[in-house]
């Protein structure tokens, strides 16, 4: 792993664990991550073989885009078992702790990984787990960003999988990445069959301020990366921002007749990420 390794992708596509023949298939799908599942996607019986399956991975794996692997739950004995098999391989980009409730949940993952090996992605899904979020990503160590799980979130607090159920925790969530500048990932669109409301969602998602969009198919990759795509005329615009910011070497400016300071500059850089790769 490159240790300076950013996470900026647009989509993170989950693949099963002991699936390993979908491995590839997922690096080809043209997502920006792949989330290898060791936890909910593997039967109870399957882990061992699945964990066997993913460090072979780690260990064969050159290039292509960021890795994480979902891990098992640190108060697991099958958590413990991944953590400690992922110190005797190379190690992924990061790695997805799921349930995340606390930052000395992550504090104490990062004192047995040691030296800052391992980065983690906080995966919230659970009321407690969304009062501490402002913490988790105060005081994580090698944290690369933070997730919401809105599946097991809304079983927790007992509300529909919905967008009005959710609302309040995702706007939570953006202002507890933004405490660090964490990119914060979405829970994926479970419909398959909706390709039309997954953009839309995807559009949503991105105006509250979150940076990908998670994805269970290979199918969805395309059409998250088409919803976050900025038009022709925003991605025009925002270079122009950022040319004459570079050309005028700091303070404030106009552009087409409007000021320009350093957090509309942050914006278009914003903008221009998210350009067809």
């Amino acid at each position: 792993m490159n240790p300076a390794r950013a996470f900026e992708a647009r989509t993170l596509l989950f693949v099963p664990g002991d699936r390993p023949e979908r491995f590839a298939k997922a690096v080809a799908s043209g997502t920006d991550c792949i989330c290898i599942d060791l936890e909910d996607a593997v039967a109870s019986d399957r882990k061992a073989a699945a964990r066997a399956e993913v460090m072979q991975y780690l260990q064969q794996r050159q290039g292509g885009p960021f890795v994480c692997i979902r891990a098992n739950g640190l108060r697991t004995a099958e958590g413990l078992r991944d953590l400690l098999a992922l110190l005797e391989v190379p190690p992924p980009d990061a790695v997805l702790l799921p349930k995340t409730e606390s930052a000395q949940e992550l504090q104490l993952a990062s004192e047995v990984a040691g030296d800052g090996r391992l980065r983690w992605i906080a995966l919230i899904e659970s009321a407690q787990g969304l009062r501490n979020a402002d913490d988790i990503v105060l005081h994580s160590p090698h944290l690369a960003a933070l997730m919401f799980g809105g599946v097991d979130f809304s079983v927790d607090i007992g509300a529909a999988f919905q967008w009005e159920s959710l609302l309040y925790a995702r706007q939570k969530l953006v202002c507890a990445a933004a405490l660090k500048g964490l990119p914060l990932i979405d829970v994926p669109f479970l419909d398959l069959d909706r390709p039309e409301a997954l953009a839309e969602e995807t559009r949503r998602v991105a105006a509250l301020g979150f940076a990908c969009k998670s994805a269970i198919h290979p199918r969805q990759v395309a059409d998250i990366h088409l919803a976050l795509r900025p038009t022709d005329a925003q991605l025009d615009k925002a270079r122009r921002i950022v040319e004459a910011a570079e050309a005028a070497g700091g303070g404030v400016f106009t552009v087409d007749g409007k000021m320009v300071d350093a957090p509309v500059i942050a914006g278009a850089r914003r903008t221009l990420a998210l350009a067809p790769r």
